[in-house]
């Protein structure tokens, strides 16, 4: 979606062995956004597609910046960006 960016997106293992993936979306369009969720898939290892995960925010605001954690997933080696939802 041209109208959302990421800015930055980093995965991190907590103490328990769960990822989560952290980072910024920058609304560059002049609308708000009633709804708006980032999504991940995350791969073991050998790149084998073991779980997703996701954020959502509500009322994102024109040249808003929005700081994301998703929620705990399984120990993931790497993670990939698969899009928003946004209305």
């Amino acid at each position: 979606m041209a109208d959302l960016q990421i800015l930055v997106d980093d995965m991190d293992t907590d103490r328990l062995g769960l990822s989560t993936i952290t980072g910024e979306v920058f609304n560059v369009s002049k609308h708000s956004f009633a709804y708006v969720s980032v999504e991940y898939n995350i791969y073991d290892a050998e790149g084998m597609q073991i779980a997703s995960t996701m954020a959502n925010i509500n009322n994102l605001e024109p040249n808003g910046t929005w700081s994301f954690k998703t929620l705990p997933t399984k120990r993931g080696a790497s993670y990939k960006f698969m899009g928003f939802k946004a209305f």
